[in-house]
């Protein structure tokens, strides 16, 4: 009896490796494509010319068209396999423990990584890298606490009072 139920329960055939490997990577170019396009397109509306160079709004919209491509080709492979969204294994639950290791782990390495470069001479912080750091993480930051003087070479540095 028992024989007979395994046998009406075969899974449906899937999709060899190979055709899944080209058919993501296939899928993944495609779609970055067009995402990429949309989004350059839909920045160079809202900003003009200003588009056209390099920045980190830039690097957003083009890592948001790779996500997009990811996920648009991954949901296509798995409506050729039959498979739900959920095997995609997307859930945070049970993974907690899992994800405050790997946080910390990043953060000691960079902080490692610094750390040897800073001891070694390579990198160097000066007051110039903050007032520019302080000014781009609070733009509306008041005047009032900062002095700014033309420097020699640089124009413009600053100096917290």
């Amino acid at each position: 009896m028992e024989t007979e139920e395994i046998r009406e329960k075969k899974e449906p055939k899937r999709l060899p490796v190979w055709a899944c490997i080209l058919l993501f990577a296939l899928g993944l170019f495609v779609t970055f494509g067009l995402y990429s396009t949309i989004g350059f397109g839909v920045l160079s509306l809202i900003l003009g010319d200003e588009a056209r160079h390099p920045g980190l709004l830039g690097h957003m919209v083009a890592e948001a068209g790779m996500l997009l491509a990811v996920l648009t080709s991954a949901v296509i492979l798995l409506y050729f396999e039959r498979r739900p969204f959920s095997d995609l294994g997307l859930t945070l639950k049970g993974h907690a423990r899992g994800l405050w290791y790997g946080l910390l782990a990043a953060i000691l390495l960079y902080l490692i990584g610094f750390g040897l470069s800073l001891a070694l001479g390579e990198v160097e912080v000066t007051r110039r890298f903050l007032f520019i750091y302080a000014q781009s993480m609070f733009p509306y930051f008041p005047s009032s606490f900062l002095e700014l003087d033309s420097g020699p070479d640089t124009g413009l540095s600053g100096k917290w009072k």
